[in-house]
């Protein structure tokens, strides 16, 4: 079980850092600016991928755990399937998380040049480009930040 979340954590990784850095490299050739639909496209597939990170490593976590504290019953309690099922529920927490988030804020009307003067792409440019009340999308982000970063991290802790 720890190979296969330790894959899993690999892919992971070079997917985060594909998602970034072929815009960094455009910017590096020229004035580095990023549309509305780019941002929000790059803000979902980055958050999702670092949410489904969170979540990963807290059922890395619980597999060192139990590989620690049970270890005769350990095949039995992380057998193939459980495995799978708990890399599948980190995958699609992560992207379950994300697409709330960009929904609400793919709602906001977005007024001026609908350019972002950054290669990456993150909240706060997008909500300065909103003409329209960003507090409901801000509060919502703010909450769905704060449960996928502090609930894997209390369970690492713990374990």
């Amino acid at each position: 079980p720890m190979y296969l979340f330790l894959g899993n954590l690999s892919f992971l990784e070079i997917l985060y850092t594909s998602t970034v850095v072929p815009k960094m490299l455009e910017g590096f050739l020229q004035v580095a600016a990023i549309s509305v639909t780019g941002c929000l496209t790059q803000f979902f597939i980055f958050g999702s991928l670092a949410t489904a990170e969170c979540f990963l490593l807290a059922v890395m976590a619980y597999d060192r755990f139990l590989a620690i504290c049970y270890p005769l019953r350990y095949p039995l309690l992380m057998g193939p399937r459980w495995c799978m099922g708990l890399v599948v529920t980190a995958w699609l927490s992560g992207f379950m998380v994300d697409e709330l988030v960009v929904v609400l804020m793919a709602q906001l009307r977005f007024c001026g040049s609908n350019r972002i003067d950054h290669f990456y792409c993150h909240f706060m440019p997008l909500v300065v480009l909103a003409c329209s009340d960003p507090r409901v999308a801000q509060v919502t982000t703010f909450v769905l930040s704060v449960v996928p970063l502090t609930v894997p991290f209390g369970l690492i802790l713990t374990s």
